[in-house]
């Protein structure tokens, strides 16, 4: 990673639920759904979409961008960054309303990093 890069922690919340027999780990706060056979593979999944996210957003200079867009607050100098609220994304994100209205669901926060130039 580039030495001039700022590391920001942050919180993500999760949504793990099952349908039709396959395992799916959904970041509501990204749009990004890892899926697999049981929830150790579904997890490995979401951790491999999420890296690659971050990956392709920052070559390509498009994170703060697509945050912004997920409904991300970021200040103006990117020091302040905070997901929505789930009950924001429930506006932005018709399908998360229909995970949470028909599938049993587990909720669960996990920190994360994101480089920020």
């Amino acid at each position: 990673m580039n030495p001039k890069v700022n590391v920001k922690e942050i919180q993500l919340t999760l949504i793990t639920f099952k349908d039709d027999n396959v395992y799916n780990v959904y970041c509501p706060s990204l749009n990004l759904c890892g899926s697999g056979y049981n929830e150790t593979e579904a997890k490995d999944s979401f951790n491999i979409v999420f890296n690659e996210y971050i990956t392709y957003t920052t070559e390509n200079n498009t994170l703060i961008d697509d945050l912004k867009s997920c409904g991300w607050k970021i200040s103006e100098n990117s020091k302040k960054l905070l997901p929505p609220a789930i009950v924001e994304s429930l506006l932005l994100d018709k399908d998360l309303g229909a995970i949470l209205n028909n599938y049993d669901f587990e909720k669960r926060s996990i920190k994360a990093t994101i480089p920020i130039a």
